[in-house]
Formats: C-alpha cells, sequence, structure tokens
C-alpha cells in the first residue's frame, strides 16, 4: 500500500507549491501473538501409588486379620469422606473441556485479543492435568485398600496436590504472566500496548519544499519521495525513498524512479522466496535487479536523459533489519541512543574524487575535475568530464540517467549496508539540500529533542528551516529539500 508520494510534477515549467508536508501513522493489520509460558503441555506422573502413610503397620495388620471391626469401619468411612473431598475439588477443573484440539484453533484463539481466552486455555491444561490424575486414582482404587498418597511434578511448578488452593494459585500466577505479556493489539499510534511483533516504525512526517534560483525565483521541485507499507506482502515491511533529480529534465527522472523501483522491488520480492539462512544475499540481489532493471526501463522511458538523471536512496526494512541501497549523495542516518547519542550512517556519499570511484571513471575514459577560477584554483566539488570535452560535470559518481556521464564510467548499481535496529530512537533520510550545510550530528541532536516529544512534524519542520537558512547565508541560490524523520519503536 503506497501511503505517501511527492515531485508530482511532469512538466519542465510546473511550479509545486513552496512547502508540502505530510504526516502519517501505519495501521497494524493481522498481527499475531503467542503467549509464552513455562508451563507444560504434557507433565509426567509417576505410576506407583503409595499407600497412606495415615496407616500404621499394626493397624494393617490387625485390619488383614479381621480382628478389628470398629475400627475397620472407621477407616473405611475416612477413606470414603476423603475420597468424596478429592472429588469436590476437583469437580470445578473436570467441568470445562475448552482446550482448543488444532493449531487453526489456536490462533483463532490468539486473534480475539481477549485474555480471558488465553487465561482459559491455561485453566483447561490444569483441568485436564487434575483429570488424568482422577482417572489414575480410580484405576488403582481398587489395588489399595487406602486413599492414594499422589505425587507428581507438574506444571514447573513443584508436587501439584489434589486441592484447589494449588489450582488458584496457578492461575493466579498465570493471569500476572499473561497481564505483563498481552495488553491487547498494537497499533502505530498507541506504543504503550506490549505486544510480541512489534511495529518498526510508530510514527513519521515529510516534508519537500522547491528551491530558488539566483533571480530569487522559485524552481521547479525536482526531489520526489515515497513511503510503502507491506512491501512485498511481508508483514512488517517498509520502503522508503527519496530521490533527487538534476539537469533539465530531472524532475521527470525522479518521478520516474519513484513511482518505478518500489514497483520492481514488490514484483521481486514476491517472486522470490526468502529463507532466513539466505535472506541477506536474496535481498541484496533483488536490489540489485531493482536498480538495473529501473535503468533499462528510464532508458526506454522516452524521457531525454543525455544531461539529465537523479539520485537516489531507498531502505527497505523488513522487521527489524534494514538495507540501504543508495547511489549519488541524498543520504539516510540513524540517531542510536547507547551511552549517548550517537550517528549511525546507513550510506555513504558516492563523489567522483572517492578512491575507487574516481579509479572506475578514469578506466573509462573519463575525467574528475573541479571548477576552477581564472588562475586555475578549484572551486567547488569535484565533477565527473569528458576526457576532452567540458561536459557534462556530474557532482556524484552514480546516478539514474545521466546518458554522456554514463560513457564515462557514472553507474546506477548501488552500494548497499545491511543494519539490525538496535537501541535506535530514529531515522532521517532526505535528499542533498538538507546534507549539505547541516552536520549529522547536529542532526540527531535537534531531531532527539522532538522524538521525546513525539513530534515527528515539529522535527521535519526545524531541519528544512535550517537548511533553508543555511543556503541563504551560503550560496546565491536553495536547492529542493526533502526530508523523511520516522520515529522507531
Amino acid at each position: 500500500m503506497k501511503l505517501n508520494s511527492a515531485s508530482q510534477q511532469k512538466l519542465a515549467n510546473a511550479r509545486p507549491c513552496t512547502s508540502t508536508q505530510k504526516t502519517g501513522s501505519s495501521p497494524i493489520k493481522n498481527n499475531k501473538y503467542l503467549v509464552s509460558t513455562s508451563i507444560s503441555t504434557a507433565p509426567k506422573t509417576d505410576n506407583k501409588i503409595l499407600k497412606s502413610i495415615a496407616l500404621s503397620r499394626d493397624f494393617i495388620s490387625s485390619n488383614k486379620s479381621g480382628t478389628n471391626s470398629y475400627i475397620n469401619n472407621q477407616l473405611l468411612d475416612k477413606k470414603s469422606n476423603f475420597r468424596s473431598q478429592f472429588i469436590l475439588d476437583i469437580n470445578d477443573a473436570n467441568s470445562k473441556k475448552n482446550r482448543p484440539s488444532s493449531r487453526l484453533q489456536m490462533q483463532r484463539l490468539v486473534k480475539n485479543n481477549n485474555v480471558e481466552n488465553n487465561l482459559k486455555y491455561h485453566e483447561n491444561l490444569i483441568q485436564k492435568q487434575f483429570k488424568k490424575l482422577l482417572g489414575l486414582q480410580k484405576q488403582t482404587q481398587n489395588l489399595h485398600k487406602s486413599p492414594p498418597q499422589i505425587h507428581n511434578r507438574a506444571m514447573s511448578n513443584g508436587d501439584l496436590k489434589p486441592t484447589s488452593d494449588i489450582a488458584n494459585k496457578l492461575i493466579e500466577y498465570i493471569k500476572k504472566q499473561s497481564a505483563k505479556q498481552i495488553k491487547g493489539y498494537r497499533s502505530i499510534s498507541n506504543p504503550d500496548i506490549i505486544q510480541t511483533d512489534r511495529r518498526l516504525i510508530s510514527k513519521f512526517a515529510v516534508k519537500t519544499q522547491a528551491g530558488m534560483l539566483y533571480t530569487k525565483q522559485e524552481k521547479v521541485n525536482q526531489d520526489s519521495y515515497a513511503i510503502h507499507e507491506r512491501i512485498g506482502d511481508i508483514d512488517n515491511s517498509y520502503l522508503l525513498q527519496v530521490s533527487d533529480g538534476h539537469g533539465v529534465n530531472g524532475h521527470e527522472v525522479a518521478q520516474f524512479v519513484q513511482e518505478k523501483l518500489p514497483n520492481i522491488i514488490d514484483q521481486l520480492l514476491k517472486s522470490h522466496k526468502l529463507g532466513k539462512k539466505d535472506q541477506d544475499m536474496m535481498i541484496q540481489v533483488i536490489l540489485r535487479q531493482a536498480f538495473e532493471r529501473t535503468t533499462k526501463e528510464l532508458y526506454q522511458s522516452g524521457i531525454d536523459i543525455t544531461y539529465s538523471g537523479a539520485t537516489t536512496v531507498c531502505l527497505l526494512v523488513i522487521k527489524h533489519t534494514g538495507w540501504c541501497a543508495n547511489i549519488g549523495d541524498s543520504r539516510a542516518i540513524i540517531g542510536r541512543q547507547k551511552d549517548g547519542l550517537h550517528v549511525i550512517e546507513l550510506s555513504h556519499d558516492q563523489k567522483p574524487d572517492l578512491p575507487k570511484e574516481q579509479k572506475r571513471i578514469l578506466q573509462n575514459g573519463g575525467r574528475v575535475q573541479a571548477y576552477s577560477d581564472e588562475e586555475g584554483n578549484p572551486i567547488g566539488p569535484a565533477r565527473v568530464w569528458l576526457k576532452n570535452e567540458n561536459v557534462p560535470g556530474l557532482a556524484m559518481s552514480r546516478s539514474f540517467g545521466d546518458y554522456v556521464a554514463a560513457q564515462v564510467g557514472v553507474i546506477s548499481i548501488p552500494e548497499i549496508i545491511k543494519h539490525t535496529f538496535q537501541n535506535d530512537k530514529f531515522l532521517i533520510i532526505a535528499s542533498d539540500g538538507i546534507w549539505e550545510f547541516l552536520d549529522n550530528q547536529w542532526i540527531i541532536d535537534t531531531v532527539f529533542g522532538y522524538y521525546l516529544k513525539n513530534d515527528a512534524e515539529g522535527a521535519v519542520d526545524k531541519l528544512v528551516k535550517e537548511a533553508t537558512e543555511s543556503w541563504k547565508k551560503e550560496e546565491e541560490v536553495i536547492d529542493d529539500i526533502t526530508c523523511i524523520v520516522a520515529f522507531l519503536n
């Protein structure tokens, strides 16, 4: 289900609103939970039934000889009363037989979201145990003339005796354990409800803003973003994506990537079975295939990509593991709280002057060099050029599109970083309009204050505002700015 998208401009002369902000919270559907318990469903029972120690050896001897009928009758009455009281004690435990007989019935019981149903299930375990003990007693009472003393190690709670007090204590224990583990279904808007399979993202907010030309006129917003839930029909999964277009038709390329890439990832996930052992390898293969197919379809789309393209960073999350695939200089980071607040980088900016990137470009006949002034001094970042021509001047070493730059080593193969979420409080995915002048550590320190207030909207507002002010101070133009902030459970 697609939640949000932005930068829907299809024409070069279209003008988006200066600021677009969307927030949302994802509903929780079909979540399942099981109550963990230490109670054994198949307790072991001793086959030996011991005679009561209440009878002395002398009395047993006299009873066998038949010399004391009065005392013998008294003992028979006592034995009968004990047996009657024993049956009364466990009568309630045998009155209900609601234990699920199949896995399907158990799942239906769990889905009811009713703690009492779970308690009844555990009560039935107790009742069944008492029933077994009663049946065992009936089988052996003809072999013993004295009331049996039952010894049975059961339910990891010591010696189980045929008394209602023990049963009541066990039921109370189950209630306490169930109350600790289950308070109902958890929803994206109710983080206080405890549940076994917790959702990773509790809240998110997005804001996109068009840049400004040096003439102080608003430019076409070439950024786009998308957020998808249940990608590949996988429970507790997300795909978060930001694309940043450049060149005359950059907005068209970014929009194309925003629509195509998630669809292809979704199709590939559905067509591949992800096992526990090979999940990481398969997802990395899927992401690379998705970027490759998106590139091929972009070439066939009819969009003029001679000098136009888009960077893209996307984060695929399945349960509590994420895979970040990135080409270009959009970026994703995480704020982790462990012995302080730390930055976890999910992507690396791919600049032409990085040794690995520069080597590939030079091997393909390209040239890496920054703009230079009249005296030959470098100005601005390193850029990709043809060997003997001053085109295209691309400031990143990987991107979608950019046909001319692709001839000299600019590629659309993503760098993929795997991450397991632990002690992580929030994540930020944004175009380079955010990262150009704002430091990673400053960003997570700022967002953390809004995280404590559960104010994702305030966080994106603050970041976009500070980034805009920084652009005004440093440059005559303002780049497009798109930012996603997601709070984590």
